[in-house]
């Protein structure tokens, strides 16, 4: 007759415990795949990709270094490098520059 018996809380906890820690390992798999997007890290870009820079850029009216990179999925060290080049060769005007971080604008800026 009896049966099982109800196990005690003690041992209920315990399984609690080891499911959530079971739930939090997947999660956390699942942020890491995530984040594994690819990034641009070459400094030599496509031209395809330096056109489309040139056309979204005059678009913006404040630039950094941190706005590139989230927006075209660069590198930070690439994104400067890019800006460099694009205020060499006339696109874009640096309008404050500190010992990290420099901010520019294109020289034809068109608001929306």
């Amino acid at each position: 007759m009896g049966g099982k018996t109800k196990k005690s809380i003690t041992a209920m906890e315990k399984q609690q415990k080891l499911r959530e820690m079971k739930e939090k390992k997947v999660k956390e798999e699942k942020k890491k795949e995530e984040k594994k997007e690819k990034r641009i890290s070459s400094p030599l870009l496509p031209l395809e990709v330096v056109k489309q820079l040139e056309n979204e850029l005059n678009n913006i009216k404040c630039i950094t270094p941190y706005v590139l990179a989230s927006r075209f999925g660069l590198k930070m060290g690439v994104a400067k490098s890019v800006l460099k080049e694009l205020e060499n060769r006339g696109i874009l005007k640096c309008v404050a520059r500190g010992s990290r971080i420099s901010v520019y604008t294109p020289v034809n800026f068109v608001s929306s």
